[in-house]
């Protein structure tokens, strides 16, 4: 799957936003059931997708420019199954923290991520206790 964009005046004429090419004949999807998360400015969306990695359950943070410029991969997960990526959000528009169990399998805890950097070493940020997990995050934005 791609990601489109459309105008809500003009929802018959979507316009793709990612360029993404099948590896291995693998399915690529963005994991939807996760929320698209836009950047504070609007100019960005974090999903969660397996559009690089093509494994099966593998759930990783992506960023994509809404003008279509760009689709980077915030971080690769070391495990093919079982290690996900569950929830994305913007503090501002340069950070991202991911939810999930992206540094261990079945250890969920939240990372801090550059929006602008591909493949990094995600930063723990918040970790939970042995045999806990971190289940949902909220940022509340200044107005």
């Amino acid at each position: 799957f791609d990601v489109y964009k459309a105008a809500t005046a003009d929802l018959a004429n979507p316009t793709k936003i990612t360029a993404v090419t099948p590896i291995n004949t693998q399915v690529l999807n963005a994991t939807f059931t996760a929320p698209i998360a836009f950047s504070p400015d609007g100019t960005k969306i974090a999903v969660v997708a397996n559009f690089l990695s093509g494994g099966d359950n593998t759930a990783e943070p992506f960023v994509i420019a809404m003008d279509g410029s760009s689709t980077k991969r915030l971080a690769a997960l070391t495990t093919q199954t079982n290690q996900d990526t569950e929830q994305l959000v913007w503090t501002d528009n340069a950070t991202v923290f991911a939810l999930g169990d992206i540094a261990e399998i079945n250890v969920g805890a939240l990372f801090k991520l550059d929006a602008a950097m591909e493949d990094q070493t995600p930063t723990l940020a918040v970790g939970m206790p042995t045999g806990g997990d971190l289940v949902n995050v909220f940022v509340v934005l200044p107005q």
